[in-house]
């Protein structure tokens, strides 16, 4: 049986048949900073869209308090709108920004990217869990603006993610999902609009609730618990779906897929209002209770760690509704299920490089092509990296099944690998890539990436380099040469020099300091380095008050925080 091992590097950056794409849109420089500098920041310019607006400055529009974190601000998702003009992202500080994508995206005559700017800002007062957009979403027909979030230990919110003034809020209707014996507020961890558009679902701990978009107000219309009670379970007993429904996913068939970050799937009907149709875990690729189902525990290991990971982030389905592919945290393999054997994996798409807690993006797409045997659908899986490196999975699911649907050989499941066909690096720094997603109508020719990752105490990421001030007092202390000169031979007017105090062994140092001071001649005057600087006594007669020296703090190059576009 042979074993395959994840490579420790992607494939080559560069494929003849691939070239490199060019970035084309970007955020640039503009969120490479904290959270409190980005909250300062964003309340200027609203007061200041609020006073061209208004005619007046008013100081009370658009101030809050500020934040004090010092986290980097960078971006967690992002998602493009269904119609592929706008792109929503959620950022660490809070806040959801809509970007309206230039309309010369792809003119060959720019030679520089187009910078991106937010078009709105929707802050949250608590993290943002997850988001979502309506199916119907059109540039052209605000009423269909509609977007909906999952801020911490408050109601579902509906905003309109295209304000037409600053003075106007962007939030429509709330929607609350309370615990009942406790009313506390349950933060989603995965929101999913229906199809149509007029209903939408909300996974959280062991249910899937159902809410009713006109409603407002209101809480779900009907509640799905995905596991049985303890009651139940100690009467009847069965298994269920058990975990926090940390994503969720709608098959062109109508099949709803909810997956946990215990590690299991559950099949629904109806697009989650019918019946459980299966259950099963992604760690044993078996279904819990099905003792004849085949199971793959000896060689679930992919260069030494679990495929499964720690819990699923993502779901996707093919386009043609037959192929599930399953995301885990602190794995590097997306895992192939074909869901018309529930439970039974394909295979699964190595090199992932993606052992992280973050939730890295991941899109699937589909391109019909015709070759020598006839006209079928490509599928492709793009997946973002924790090293910032885009992977391409190109007809991913070639070489899983045969012609005929039929699964292949299961008694080997680690020849049923297939790494990354090419990639491409989209964070020069390395970053995490939260969110890659694919442009909805272009089949791969733009994909919209976002890096970053949290790092606490940015103070200490920084490069602090002590810089001696050369340049101020240099044409005072020219003039005062002489006098320095015989100033050196006097007693320093330090506290050590005072009759409380012990003699000092050796003079002091003069007051002109050398500009290395690690060159200095005598012991003395290094050591005075390492302690603690000692306040000039104004009354001495050859008293100069001593250049300060400059701190100069560099931002380091290594964050990115930056929102992009790539065309191929």
């Amino acid at each position: 049986m042979s074993t395959t091992t994840t490579p420790a590097t992607p494939p080559s950056l560069s494929c003849p048949s691939h070239p490199l794409p060019r970035c084309v849109a970007t955020t640039g420089p503009r969120y490479r900073c904290t959270v409190a500098d980005s909250a300062r920041r964003d309340a200027a310019e609203r007061r200041a869209s609020a006073a061209a607006a208004t005619g007046k400055l008013d100081d009370g529009i658009g101030e809050e308090i500020l934040s004090t974190h010092q986290e980097s601000n960078f971006f967690k998702n992002a998602q493009w709108t269904p119609d592929g003009t706008c792109i929503v992202t959620n950022s660490e500080d809070n806040v959801l920004r809509t970007f309206i994508v230039p309309a010369d995206l792809l003119s060959s005559d720019r030679s520089t990217p187009h910078t991106l700017t937010p078009y709105t800002s929707i802050p949250h007062p608590e993290p943002t869990t997850t988001f979502t957009i309506h199916p119907s979403f059109s540039l052209a027909d605000p009423r269909t603006h509609l977007l909906l979030s999952a801020p911490t230990d408050h109601p579902i919110q509906l905003h309109s993610a295209l304000s037409l003034s600053a003075t106007t809020t962007t939030l429509l209707a709330s929607y609350p999902l309370v615990h009942a014996p406790t009313e506390k507020h349950i933060t989603p961890s995965s929101l999913l609009f229906h199809p149509g558009g007029t209903h939408f679902l909300a996974g959280s701990s062991n249910q899937i609730a159902a809410f009713d978009l006109s409603r407002p107000g209101s809480g779900p219309i009907s509640t799905m618990a995905t596991a049985p009670s303890r009651r139940q379970n100690r009467v009847v007993g069965g298994v269920g779906l058990r975990g926090i429904v940390s994503a969720m996913a709608i098959s062109a068939d109508g099949l709803l897929a909810a997956g946990t970050f215990s590690n299991n799937v559950g099949l629904y009907d109806q697009s989650g209002w019918g019946e459980c149709t299966a259950i099963f875990s992604i760690s044993s690729s078996s279904s819990p209770g099905d003792q004849n189902s085949h199971s793959n525990d000896s060689n679930d290991e992919i260069g030494g760690s679990d495929p499964a990971g720690t819990g699923i982030t993502a779901l996707h389905f093919s386009p043609c509704g037959r192929y599930l592919f399953v995301s885990p945290r602190q794995s590097d393999a997306i895992l192939v299920y074909d869901i018309r054997v529930s439970g039974r994996r394909l295979g699964y798409l190595s090199g992932r490089a993606a052992h992280s807690n973050q939730r890295l993006g991941v899109d699937v797409t589909s391109t019909f092509f015709t070759s020598e045997t006839g006209s079928r659908e490509r599928i492709d899986v793009w997946a973002g990296g924790a090293d910032g490196v885009v992977r391409v999975w190109k007809d991913a699911i070639s070489g899983f099944s045969n012609g005929d649907g039929d699964t292949a050989n299961d008694n080997d499941i680690n020849e049923q690998c297939k790494g990354p066909t090419w990639s491409f690096r989209a964070s020069e720094a390395g970053d995490s890539l939260g969110g890659v997603c694919v442009h909805p109508f272009m089949g791969g020719a733009v994909v919209a990436t976002c890096s970053g990752e949290r790092r606490r105490g940015w103070e200490s990421e920084e490069e602090e380099e002590v810089v001696e001030e050369e340049t101020v007092g240099r044409d005072k202390n020219e003039d005062r040469t002489s006098d320095s000169a015989s100033s050196s031979s006097l007693p320093s007017p330090s506290p050590s020099s005072s009759p409380s105090s012990s003699p000092s062994p050796s003079p002091s140092p003069s007051p002109s300091r050398s500009p290395n001071p690690s060159s200095g001649s005598s012991p003395k005057q290094q050591s005075t380095h390492s302690q603690p600087p000692q306040p000039p006594d104004p009354r001495h007669p050859h008293h100069q008050p001593q250049p300060q020296p400059q701190r100069r703090q560099t931002r380091h190059p290594k964050f990115d925080n930056t929102l992009q576009l790539w065309a191929f």
